[in-house]
């Protein structure tokens, strides 16, 4: 997890959602989408929406944009990332029954229309992830690809399935010091092979380098009126059998990215769904975080289905993805 070069966005802005609430845009482009001059052939290029999880900014996506943005591609690439409403500098409407992955998913849509983008590749991580497949069900013709990160399926799904997941649910229900709240998002969120890892020559461990980072964040930022709406629509979604039907039935491939040692989404619940939506499915070694802890491999997978988007039946080229469960633990 080398330091991060993230470019500067292209644009930022606000677009408006259904019911008034503005949300928070960035858009980038890689260097060959600045420069080419044929701006006629736009709509072809790869579109990348990028929907964050619960309490983060779409500053989080930082490991994808600086991973992405850099590669050597001979076409241009256009990457959005929105902070979802309840965060950041989106709007943060009181009560729960403004949020849920439907309303979510509108969010999105009203983004990529704000944009003039008829058609884009969808990539959601954690609560994003939900949101995702809302997106991909209610809009399936505007879909290039769809690709979830640490999904689950909601409702009962986001409760703690393991011991070690239900003790480390329980402590921080009870931290109060900014502390003590940066070590459990660490334990929380990494593999505990990260954690241990040492850092070069010194005598530190990747947990002490992750919980400066986390105090530094949770102390430079404010608490957000929305994360009890967020958690709210976490518990509510459900991916509903016409849900299912309308991805499966969908001319867009769909691929999952799960950590094998996540405690927050289980992975259990991860090949649930890759089998119901009939969808390709990596697991990496990783905790909940992979977008940040597996940065390289996640960053690999997203261009492959950004940049070269296959079809279902186009399966071969990819064969890479799925012999990689046979390590599984």
């Amino acid at each position: 997890m080398e330091p991060l070069q993230v470019p500067e966005p292209a644009r930022t802005g606000y677009a408006r959602a259904g019911d008034g609430s503005e949300l928070y845009y960035e858009l980038y482009c890689s260097g060959l989408s600045k420069e080419h001059e044929d701006r006629a052939s736009a709509e072809s290029w790869p579109r990348a929406m990028f929907i964050m999880g619960f309490a983060c900014t779409c500053d989080c996506w930082a490991p994808q944009l600086d991973g992405l943005l850099q590669q050597e591609e001979e076409r241009p690439l256009e990457i959005c990332v929105v902070d979802n409403r309840g965060i950041g500098r989106s709007s943060k409407p009181a009560g729960h029954k403004s949020y849920t992955t439907v309303i979510m998913a509108n969010d999105v849509v009203a983004v990529a229309d704000q944009l003039g983008w008829a058609e884009f590749h969808c990539v959601g991580f954690s609560l994003g992830a939900m949101v995702s497949t809302k997106v991909a069900s209610m809009y399936s013709e505007r879909i290039r690809s769809l690709s979830l990160l640490g999904v689950t399926g909601g409702r009962w799904q986001t409760l703690p399935a393991t011991w070690r997941s239900f003790k480390l649910f329980v402590k921080s229900m009870f931290v109060k010091s900014p502390e003590d709240k940066a070590k459990m998002t660490v334990k929380f969120h990494f593999s505990r092979r990260t954690l241990e890892e040492r850092v070069g020559f010194d005598k530190f461990r990747r947990k002490d380098v992750l919980f400066q980072e986390y105090l530094q964040c949770q102390k430079a930022t404010t608490p957000q009126a929305g994360l009890h709406g967020q958690l709210m629509a976490c518990l509510k979604h459900n991916l509903s059998k016409k849900d299912i039907s309308q991805i499966r039935g969908g001319e867009f491939p769909v691929q999952l990215i799960h950590g094998r040692h996540d405690v927050v989404a289980h992975k259990k619940y991860a090949r649930r769904i890759a089998k119901l939506l009939a969808a390709q499915l990596v697991e990496v070694e990783g905790g909940h975080m992979i977008t940040r802890e597996c940065g390289h491999e996640v960053n690999r997978l997203l261009a492959m289905s950004i940049m070269y988007p296959y079809t279902r039946s186009d399966r071969s080229r990819h064969l890479d993805r799925t012999m990689r469960r046979k390590s599984e633990g």
